[in-house]
């Protein structure tokens, strides 16, 4: 899909776009509580091209690798990578959202919440059931208890520590941030 009359820079992130025909991948199913099996054809198996739109380069955001992996596994699906940037990717992100055309994949970032939450649809799953497999879903939950979308990428949201250094620091669970 492409955006017509939008100003941004792409990258040249690309699939083969090749008829793919193998349906079994020979991958395991993926989640514990909310599965996904990739083992099956995208698009019946006919070439397809989308885009994903991030503010981030092939440097800073690990879902350009995520990406590259996923046209391996899929080789007619084709990412076309759209960089943006954090500036003006506020005002262009919720007008192709809008429109018809908008990018299939893109990022959110929590400080937008509000500004893109209109244009997601509920996700048709309990939250608890979500938070197995992702521990943050309930921060997207909507004013009726409905899940918009889940984070797939995590930058800041969790925070990990060597619980040995921690305990030779004279910390306990109690001093654990939690918020």
């Amino acid at each position: 899909m492409s955006i017509v009359g939008l100003a941004a820079c792409s990258s040249g992130t690309t699939g083969s776009g090749a008829t793919d025909t193998k349906a079994d991948k020979g991958l395991d199913v993926m989640g514990k509580t909310i599965t996904y099996d990739p083992n099956h054809l995208v698009n019946d198996g006919k070439p397809i091209q989308i885009e994903y739109w991030s503010w981030g380069s092939k440097g800073t955001d690990p879902v350009y690798k995520m990406i590259e992996s996923y046209m391996k596994i899929y080789p007619n699906v084709t990412i076309k990578t759209v960089n943006v940037s954090w500036d003006d990717y506020w005002t262009k992100l919720p007008l192709a959202l809008k429109g018809k055309n908008g990018p299939a994949v893109f990022n959110i970032h929590n400080s937008y919440d509000a500004l893109i939450r209109p244009y997601a649809a509920d996700y048709d799953i309990d939250t608890k059931a979500l938070e197995t497999d992702y521990s943050t879903a309930s921060v997207h939950e909507d004013e009726n208890g409905k899940v918009k979308y889940v984070d797939s990428v995590i930058n800041t949201g969790n925070i990990y520590y060597n619980k040995t250094l921690w305990k030779e620091a004279g910390l306990t669970d109690a001093d654990i941030p939690t918020t």
